[in-house]
């Protein structure tokens, strides 16, 4: 028995990197893509070389990270703060000034530390009144009077946010009366002499 016959190979000569043509696209081999593990990238984060580390370890940078959220929550709790205000109903308080002195004018001058209501004669049995809304930031509103009848005077507060104040005055003979709501009237101040 005779042994079978292979064909015999051929082998194809090997090109050299020469021959190739210089704009064939590269082959390089892909890497496998994969995850590290959670461990090896909190390790990188926490290098000191690394730039996030740097940003955050940077006092001065730190601090004004910090600032400029503190800015921005400021900013947002005064626009929201001032979006209730305006939606709050706005308190009004008035003050009444009575002129009860017998026969005589009274001459009336309150101001605050913001608005000056002027000078104004008031007659007996007439009144002088004002209404106004109270500071909600800042100051608390004071109302002080001048009241002059011929050659006497008397100074006082008429309205002072925050203390129990009256908006109702009574001016007679002997001095300025508070008149509370439900109760009787006081004698609250007296009349001087220049």
């Amino acid at each position: 028995m005779g042994l079978a016959s292979h064909p015999t190979r051929q082998q194809t000569p090997v090109a050299s990197v020469d021959s190739l043509p210089k704009n064939l696209p590269s082959m390089k081999p892909e890497r496998p893509r994969f995850s590290p593990p959670l461990s090896l990238i909190s390790s990188e984060l926490d290098r000191p070389g690394r730039p996030i580390w740097n940003e955050l370890a940077s006092p001065a940078k730190f601090k004004k990270t910090v600032m400029v959220i503190n800015k921005a929550l400021l900013t947002a709790v005064a626009l929201s703060t001032t979006v209730i205000i305006m939606a709050l109903p706005t308190v009004q308080v008035s003050v009444y000034i009575t002129n009860q002195v017998t026969r005589k004018i009274l001459i009336v001058h309150c101001r605050s530390k913001d608005d000056d209501l002027g000078a104004h004669a008031v007659a007996v049995g007439s009144s002088i009144h004002w209404s106004f809304g109270p500071n909600i930031f800042g100051a608390r509103t004071v109302f002080w009077c001048k009241l002059a009848v011929q050659d006497r005077r008397i100074s006082f507060v008429a309205y002072e946010q925050g203390r129990v104040t009256y908006g109702d005055w009574v001016v007679r003979d002997d001095g300025v009366y508070a008149r509370p709501y439900g109760h009787p009237m006081f004698l609250q101040a007296q009349w001087t002499r220049p």
